[in-house]
């Protein structure tokens, strides 16, 4: 084993904080769908809000305004989808210049001082990170224009009321499965500020990644914006 590894393994404040950062981005996907079964999540209720939505949007004759929306929300994707490439830009920087950060930051960590290699390692994984959510920002979008497409294949109204109740299934779940991509994308920035306490001291990522994974589930599960959501699904039922 490379001498730089063994050092990493044998700082047990790293490892724990590379452990707890990795598993946690890692298993909150996973954490969300478990919690969905026992109580009703954010993006769980979205899912029958734009089903209303697209049986509104298909009821009418004119839908321009529904794919001006559905623009919307592409320009949204599409700064982030920028912006994340910039960040990825700045992390190649970092990595290259790994040696500098490592001067600077280790005046301030005295118990636990990095080298170049785990400064390499802790760039890396916040790479990967930023990285997964690009990929996850500019499917997203790809989605959000085959919606446009589907919105501009269906018939004109007054359609069937069996046609609709089948397309608007369809289209909200597949607008559902594009904005889960966005969000996927935007964790990528919550899990990254976790990433960055790394290089602070290793010690602050656990409460760090605690606090931002308690966050992120409080939204989804105890927020004022799920009883609003939830007070207009049961509105239009």
């Amino acid at each position: 084993m490379p001498a730089d590894a063994t050092l990493f393994l044998s700082r047990w404040a790293d490892v724990v904080a590379f452990g707890m950062l990795v598993g946690g981005w890692l298993s909150y996907p996973i954490l969300l769908a478990v919690l969905g079964h026992s109580r009703a999540t954010l993006n769980d209720t979205m899912v029958e809000i734009r089903c209303a939505w697209m049986v509104s949007m298909l009821r009418r004759e004119n839908r321009i305004t529904d794919a001006a929306l559905v623009g919307h929300v592409i320009s949204s994707a599409s700064f982030f989808a920028s912006t994340t490439v910039l960040v990825i830009g700045a992390l190649f920087g970092a990595l290259a210049n790994a040696g500098a950060i490592v001067d600077t930051v280790g005046q301030f960590l005295v118990d636990h001082p990095p080298t170049v290699w785990i400064t390499q390692l802790k760039t890396v994984v916040i790479l990967m990170i930023f990285v997964y959510g690009f990929f996850k920002f500019t499917w997203a979008i790809r989605q959000y224009n085959y919606m446009i497409a589907m919105f501009g294949a269906a018939p004109p109204a007054p359609l069937p009321e069996a046609l609709i109740g089948k397309l608007s299934v369809i289209y909200a779940k597949h607008f559902s499965r594009a904005a889960q991509d966005f969000n996927h994308g935007l964790r990528a920035y919550y899990f990254g500020l976790a990433g960055f306490a790394w290089f602070i001291d290793p010690l602050i990522v656990p409460p760090a990644l605690l606090f931002i994974m308690a966050i992120l589930v409080r939204r989804q599960t105890r927020s004022a914006v799920l009883e609003d959501v939830q007070a207009a699904r049961m509105a239009l039922r």
